[in-house]
């Protein structure tokens, strides 16, 4: 079952069914499900730490609220990754509803900001994107005066201008570790379950720029 936003309640249905079964891209805590998951804290520390080495201190953080559980852990990956560091957080909660309303509601809370963080991470790429655009609409330059790193890396961000750095997800290994638990649930059932969280990778691209010493 691919259930990125569904909520554990969601999934109270495949709890019944008398067939084997292994969630992907979630992590259901209160139900006896095989889960495959992306180790989301891991590349929330992967773009902090380049923002860091890149030079950037006041990092901001775009975050979904009140959504996917990948989000939530990403929110606590970034407070953990800039706590280790002695830094500030500086969080903005946007809504999710889509289109015009996530951009209506991330352009809100920017125009909000009092002093701009040098660098943003943003729990997506397509928040990404649209932050992009609303900086340039307020007339920041993007990295010059603005860098930013998203998650998920989605097709196409090397066309973006500039291209946007990115957290890769190994969605085809995600994919085959799914299925080989599947055939080993089907193979032999044992009693148990398991978490398997997938690793990821950063994709250094041309949105993130190196502070001046």
């Amino acid at each position: 079952i691919l259930a990125t936003e569904m909520q554990e309640e969601q999934l109270n249905a495949f709890a019944q069914i008398q067939m084997p079964v292994v969630i992907v891209d979630n992590y259901v805590q209160h139900k006896s499900f095989d889960c495959i998951t992306i180790n989301n804290e891991q590349g929330v520390n992967e773009a902090v730490k380049h923002l860091v080495e890149m030079g950037h201190t006041d990092i901001g953080y775009l975050h979904v609220s009140d959504n996917a559980n990948n989000f939530t852990e990403r929110y606590y990956g970034f407070l953990r990754a800039m706590d280790s560091l002695g830094l500030k957080n500086r969080i903005i909660n946007i809504c999710t509803d889509g289109g015009e309303a996530v951009y209506q509601s991330l352009k809100e809370a920017l125009l909000e900001v009092d002093k701009m963080p040098t660098a943003f991470f943003s729990d997506n790429d397509i928040i990404a994107v649209y932050a992009m655009r609303i900086f340039r609409e307020m007339g920041y330059r993007i990295p010059e005066d603005i860098s930013i790193a998203g998650f998920d890396n989605i097709a196409f961000l090397e066309v973006f201008d500039p291209p946007l750095t990115s957290i890769q997800v190994p969605k085809h290994k995600m994919g085959v570790v799914a299925a080989n638990t599947l055939i080993d649930k089907i193979k032999e059932p044992v009693e148990g379950v398991v978490k398997i969280e997938v690793c990821t990778s950063l994709v250094v691209r041309g949105s993130v720029r190196r502070l001046e010493e």
